[in-house]
């Protein structure tokens, strides 16, 4: 295990047919002066494969040579054999075709020094050049020195045996002339298109790596507005993993923890599940140091065991936001450090979100409790009477008709005298109950306040809103328990079927004037409003 930032490499999961992103050292560094130089040198080989033939077509026809025509077959036949053999083979052996294709432009070279007249061509030589730029342009520079000593050192013994009219002094002087010319003119020349190669390549490499880590932060700046405009925290979570897939990761997962309840996936972005035990040790150890771990095959046995049942090569964890949010990022490739930036910057704004969405959900919980309490009475969690005269106002507004019973609990100060507050808050739970039980859905049962209860009907018949205060009397006076004792209480009802554009306020005053008049009567009366 390794801490980022340390000198370990890191693996970055990317899909090789998607993948946005890879690294600098895997984009291509040719450019406009690679490819031009490429075309000189190969310019060059086919001047010279061209030379050679029309040499030899020339000698052919002539019928003499300056030197022996079986050193002349042979060099043409290696020198075949490079410009082929290269073709034939550069898909299967690349070292064996690269070795034959510098000893065929070797020897090409040479045959066609040997098949020129030095005293009618003295500034021959120079075909001598073409193979060792090509060696270096091709290979490295210490390639062409090599084929620059063998050239020369060749050339220099063709001319010992195949011409023999001039004297060993004078060829040893020539050759040693040759070989100080074509090191003045075709090694520096080597040298500076090296030089060149490697400029534009590290040029390439810069670009291909700002490319990247352009695109890589304008990625994460996309996945940052997303998160900002996300409004719970799972849709936070979502978003920042949906942004470790396009970045490239193989797959993620966010841990979570609330309150005091253990580690849990909260999303996932991955073929595979966690393997139970593993990845909750290393988010763990991630929430107690608070550091970022590098988790790779490469640690120990066990860990590339759980690595490779996760489907990944590295797993990279990330603390979010202390004790509560932990960021898991599986990866199966290397990369260099600006994936791993993008990934914090990533977690930094995740952070943020995250944080958001815990305050904005803390608050919306806290105005939807206000918004029950303002609502609702605290003792019975039946609507208060804010809200029936809210939704009698609704119904009636819009036409609706509406029945209205007004319940008024019969002996309930006695049991408050006798038994107590506690007894009497238990009778008016277990009514309230019972009164929600007995009435339909579509009806609202609403506690006034103190021993007075309120029941919406929709509808205009006398006889229903009848029949359901007989189902309220009943609740009513069904028995309560209370340590040990059977407390009975009794109801009055009155009932008022709402008038063709009546208020709210009048609807309730004239039910309530029934109840009294049902409370006068007899306990467990039901009287409906004229």
């Amino acid at each position: 295990m390794s801490r980022i930032g340390s000198d370990d490499s890191l693996i970055f999961g990317s899909r090789p047919a998607d993948g946005l992103y890879v690294t600098a050292a895997q984009v291509s560094s040719s450019s406009a002066l690679t490819d031009a130089l490429t075309q000189v040198t190969l310019r060059l080989r086919i001047a010279l494969y061209g030379l050679l033939t029309v040499l030899l077509i020339a000698r052919s026809v002539s019928g003499d040579s300056p030197v022996g025509w079986d050193a002349i077959v042979v060099l043409a036949i290696v020198a075949a054999l490079g410009l082929f053999g290269h073709r034939l083979m550069q898909h299967r052996l690349r070292a064996a075709t690269a070795v034959l294709e510098i000893v065929g432009d070797a020897a090409a070279a040479l045959a066609c020094l040997l098949l020129v007249d030095v005293g009618q061509a003295p500034l021959g030589w120079l075909v001598l050049a073409i193979p060792v730029v090509g060696a270096g342009v091709r290979h490295s520079l210490m390639m062409a020195c090599i084929v620059w000593i063998t050239v020369v050192v060749g050339n220099m013994a063709a001319e010992l045996a195949y011409r023999p009219a001039v004297d060993a002094g004078t060829s040893l002087s020539l050759g040693i002339q040759q070989l100080a010319a074509v090191a003045v003119f075709a090694l520096p020349a080597t040298y500076l298109v090296r030089h060149l190669l490697g400029e534009a390549e590290r040029r390439g490499v810069a670009r291909a790596a700002a490319q990247d880590e352009a695109q890589g932060v304008a990625n994460v700046a996309v996945a940052a507005r997303r998160i900002s405009e996300a409004q719970s925290t799972d849709a936070v979570i979502t978003a920042a993993l949906t942004a470790t897939d396009e970045l490239g990761f193989a797959g993620a997962e966010a841990w979570e923890r609330r309150a005091d309840h253990p580690w849990r996936v909260a999303a996932r972005r991955s073929a595979k599940p966690s393997v139970a035990g593993a990845v909750d040790r290393w988010v763990s150890q991630v929430d107690v140091t608070g550091e970022p771990l590098v988790v790779s095959t490469f640690d120990d046995p066990d860990t590339a065991q759980t690595l490779h049942l996760l489907g990944a090569h590295t797993m990279v964890v990330l603390p979010v936001v202390s004790r509560r949010l932990v960021l898991v990022v599986a990866s199966n490739r290397k990369v260099d450090d600006a994936p791993m930036r993008w990934l914090v910057l990533l977690s930094e704004h995740l952070a943020v979100g995250y944080n958001n969405a815990v305050r904005a959900e803390e608050l919306a919980r806290r105005a939807q409790g206000l918004e029950h309490e303002a609502n609702h009475d605290g003792l019975t969690g039946l609507p208060n009477r804010a809200a029936v005269v809210r939704r009698l106002d609704h119904d009636l507004g819009r036409g609706a008709p509406v029945s209205l019973l007004f319940i008024d609990l019969d002996r309930f100060k006695a049991v408050n005298d006798d038994h107590g507050h506690d007894a009497g808050d238990a009778v008016l739970r277990a009514t309230a109950e019972r009164m929600r039980s007995v009435v339909r859905e579509d009806m609202i049962v609403a506690r006034l306040g103190g021993d007075e209860f309120l029941v919406v009907v929709p509808g205009d018949d006398p006889a229903l809103a009848h029949k359901v205060g007989e189902r309220i009397v009943w609740a009513a006076s069904q028995p309560t328990e209370f340590r040990g004792a059977e407390l009975r209480i009794g109801a009055s009802v009155g009932v008022s079927v709402a008038r063709p554009g009546e208020q709210a306020h009048n609807l309730l005053q004239r039910a309530d004037q029934a109840m009294y008049e049902a409370k006068r009567s007899t306990d467990d009366a039901i009287v409906v409003a004229g």
